[in-house]
């Protein structure tokens, strides 16, 4: 109907216009382009997605048939940094043994999982920590302020996303823009709030500072989000898991007040 033949106009524009400004040769016939290393994209068959097209189009066929190696990696950096890093500073620094931090602290992990928020976890967290023998002060400043500045999975993702993406797309990003993207990445885990897909949500200002642009950024967010609802729900799972080891941490480091001796009258 109407609908459809104006989402396949503004498709077509979002095409022509983009690719015009990223000095790509655009044939409307065959919807092939030629682009740095003269990468050819088809699409043929099938109903027309606007989205998808303008997805395939500028990405590229290679980089949507790749998405699954971004996926498995993602996970795999996700739970090395969980299920090795975490549990052995807590077990070398913050003397709680890894059966004790990931027995103790299965119940928030699981609900921030399954929910898919650290911040809706809070409560459920405060449980495992005090199961811990964790102090109150302790675990109420890093579970209560921690899920606001302390997100690592969503830090780690906005790194990791932002250079997939640039990497599929053929842009070269030398060291300088590697560290401007560390360090956005480090800036939106700390400023974003602890709800379900706050990554996705501050992901374009990750890539802005990569140096794609706007109309490749817009084309480039369709392809992550077939994935991100499995990644987001590692990554809450990773920002629960980094509150109750700061707890820890803090614990191990607080210094009880000595008892004041008894006097005798």
């Amino acid at each position: 109907g109407l609908r459809s033949m104006a989402l396949q106009a503004m498709a077509h524009r979002i095409l022509f216009e983009g690719n015009r400004a990223a000095g790509v040769q655009y044939a409307r016939g065959a919807d092939r382009f030629e682009a740095g290393a003269r990468r050819e994209v088809i699409i043929s068959g099938g109903a027309f997605n606007p989205a998808v097209a303008v997805g395939l189009t500028i990405l590229g066929k290679s980089a949507v048939a790749n998405i699954w190696i971004f996926l498995v990696a993602m996970l795999a950096g996700l739970a090395a940094h969980a299920l090795v890093y975490y549990p052995l500073l807590a077990w070398l620094v913050g003397k709680k043994s890894p059966k004790v931090y990931l027995g103790q602290g299965a119940d928030a992990i699981l609900t921030a999982v399954s929910c898919n928020s650290s911040l809706a976890t809070v409560p459920v967290t405060l449980q495992c920590l005090h199961r811990m023998n964790v102090s109150p002060q302790s675990s109420r400043l890093a579970a209560c302020v921690g899920t606001n500045l302390n997100n690592d999975g969503i830090t780690l993702y906005e790194a990791m996303a932002a250079l997939f993406l640039a990497q599929a797309l053929g842009f070269d990003l030398p060291m300088v823009k590697q560290v401007l993207i560390v360090l956005a990445s480090i800036i939106a885990g700390a400023g974003v709030a602890g709800i379900p897909e706050a990554g996705l949500i501050v992901l374009p200002l990750v890539l802005a500072a990569a140096g794609l642009p706007d109309h490749v950024i817009i084309a480039a967010i369709p392809l992550i989000m077939t994935v991100d609802w499995i990644i987001a729900r590692a990554r809450s799972g990773v920002n629960v898991m980094s509150d109750m080891l700061v707890a820890i941490l803090l614990d191990a480091g607080h210094v009880a007040p000595a008892a004041e001796p008894a006097t005798i009258p």
